[in-house]
C-alpha cells in the first residue's frame, strides 16, 4: 500500500540487509574459530528483516514501523 518508492527500495534494502547478514555468518576473522558479538547483529538482521515484510505484507503499519526500526536504528 505504500508508495512504489518506499517499497522499490525497501525491498532492495531487505534483500542487501538479508545477503549481508548471511554472508557475514562466514566471518571468523574476529574471533578464530568461532562466533563474535558482531554476529548478533546478522541474527537480529535474520529474524526481525523477515518479520518485517511479513507485517508489511499484512499491513501492520505498526508492527512493520517497530520492526524496521529495531534493524535499521
Amino acid at each position: 500500500k505504500g508508495r512504489l518508492a518506499h517499497r522499490v527500495l525497501g525491498w532492495a534494502w531487505a534483500v542487501f540487509m538479508l545477503t549481508g547478514a548471511v554472508s557475514s555468518l562466514f566471518i571468523r576473522s574476529i574471533s578464530p574459530g568461532g562466533f563474535s558479538f558482531i554476529h548478533l547483529f546478522s541474527v537480529v538482521a535474520l529474524i526481525f528483516v523477515p518479520l518485517g515484510l511479513y507485517y508489511a505484507r499484512r499491513h501492520n503499519v505498526r508492527g512493520h514501523r517497530s520492526t524496521m526500526l529495531v534493524v535499521f536504528g
